[in-house]
């Protein structure tokens, strides 16, 4: 049973010990500048695609300061989403358990403002640190919990931790103030997430459709989104431990969410400014070479991407299910090109290997074997699109829609044997037509095969 020492209201003496040792939670600030070096360190691996050593490094040390516990498990997240494995999963939630266990053991009566209630202390620089990696910690949490359980649930329980997490980053935001902070660089680090948190909220709140954002402002939720995406850029351009993860984010919403989601083209010479920024620093990095192939593939240059994809997958061999990021991406330059021998195989990979949405895998699959096939329906075709419906999930109570839309295709298919154009029409819903409008000669051959398609089907029902 752990004790509870009280905590005194002079100096920075710690309230709480470490459940795993003798040495207290709370930290001086050399303690603290040397553990956010040595998680720098640790980061840096990650983009140096020493994802086992990373992973091994934080679970050696997780035990020896609030942000070793966070770089765990934050790795340990980025296993579990790939592989959505239970195992994985469940590993994750006890890092984070570790993680927010050790935050609260910081928690503390003190002010968040340097004006408060007379005789109430000032939280230290220490617990503002400890403040931002619970949040964090929380958010990773609330995440997890969507991917964990396909109940109803689940959403509630990720809406609630979500919300506390943007009110805790909207308190860090107000309390981000150089002055309280012994070191240059543990204010950097702390700035850098704070502004991360901050932009990120903004940032996706702001791009949800307007009837949920009614919704949401009702329940205190706010977003804007140039005022996220600039917290997002400072915290990237800065030498802060998040300064990475800020990066990606940005170039996950310019390279893609702009684009599926139809919120804008996105502003690709900033992701390509960034991408190569970090390809300078680490030019083998699997993430950063994935991006630079999204930007490739954007452009239409779509052999050129898929040498990149294929140049990332040699680059990394940790963890093979990283590499559906890139299989999913070279899955997508195939049909673009109408290549639909090498989609298959694509597709076969994701169907066979990955657990992300295994229906949509299917109905890929037997989608582009119809194609390749010239639209005619063979056996092992009609026990693909049979076996789509059987494959589906749930996140967060709530259906896919990819999935939706995929087992309403296959209801048509098997009631008619047939369907018209079904990749064209992927390729649509996945606004691959941005995509096509910078190659005029390929956006010309696709009309034409609408066009041959639709004189056969006046000349059928003639």
């Amino acid at each position: 049973m752990i004790k509870l020492i009280p905590r005194q209201l002079s100096g920075q003496t710690c309230s709480y010990f470490d459940r795993s040792s003798a040495k207290t939670c709370d930290e001086s600030p050399t303690d603290l500048d040397h553990a956010l070096v040595e998680c720098e360190q640790i980061t840096q691996l990650i983009f140096e695609n020493r994802l086992n050593e990373a992973l091994r490094r934080t679970k050696e040390q997780e035990n020896r300061s609030l942000y070793h516990s966070l770089c765990h498990s934050s790795i340990s997240f980025m296993q579990a989403g790939m592989t959505f494995n239970q195992d994985d999963i469940e590993a994750t939630i006890q890092a984070l358990r570790h993680t927010t266990n050790l935050a609260k053991k910081s928690e503390s009566y003190r002010s968040w403002l340097p004006f408060g209630l007379p005789g109430k202390a000032v939280m230290t620089e220490y617990e503002l640190h400890a403040k931002l990696v619970y949040a964090e910690a929380l958010l990773i949490r609330a995440l997890l919990t969507f991917i964990q359980d396909q109940g109803l649930f689940s959403f509630v329980s990720g809406a609630l931790k979500i919300k506390e997490c943007h009110d805790l980053f909207a308190k860090l935001a107000k309390n981000n103030d150089p002055s309280r902070f012994s070191s240059k660089l543990s204010y950097e680090h702390f700035d850098s997430g704070v502004r991360m948190g901050n932009g990120a909220f903004n940032l996706m709140i702001a791009n949800l459709p307007q009837r949920i954002i009614r919704y949401l402002e009702f329940a205190g939720f706010s977003g804007d989104k140039e005022f996220g995406l600039k917290e997002l850029e400072k915290s990237a351009a800065s030498k802060g431990l998040r300064a990475p993860l800020s990066a990606l984010l940005l170039l996950g919403y310019h390279t893609y969410a702009a684009q599926i989601f139809g919120n804008g083209d996105g502003d690709l010479k900033k992701a390509h400014t960034l991408v190569e920024h970090y390809l300078k620093r680490s030019p083998a990095s699997y993430l950063f070479l994935v991006f630079r192939a999204r930007l490739q593939t954007l452009h239409c240059r779509l052999n050129e991407a898929i040498d990149t994809y294929e140049y990332a997958i040699q680059c990394q061999t940790d963890w093979k299910n990283l590499h559906h990021i890139a299989y999913w991406e070279i899955l997508w330059c195939y049909v673009l090109q109408r290549e639909w021998k090498h989609a298959v195989v694509m597709a076969e990979i994701l169907l066979k290997e990955n657990n992300w949405s295994k229906a949509t895998s299917c109905y890929l699959l037997a989608t582009f074997q119809f194609e390749e096939n010239n639209a005619v329906a063979t056996e092992e075709i009609i026990q693909l699109y049979k076996r789509v419906p059987e494959l589906k999930i749930r996140l967060a109570g709530k259906s896919i829609p990819l999935e939706k839309y995929a087992i309403k295709q296959c209801e048509h298919f098997l009631a008619q044997k047939w369907l018209f154009l079904p990749s064209l029409e992927v390729i649509y819903l996945m606004n691959g037509f941005y995509i096509l409008a910078h190659d005029s000669n390929k956006l010309q051959e696709t009309l034409d095969i609408v066009n041959n398609a639709l004189k056969d089907c006046e000349l059928n029902h003639q």
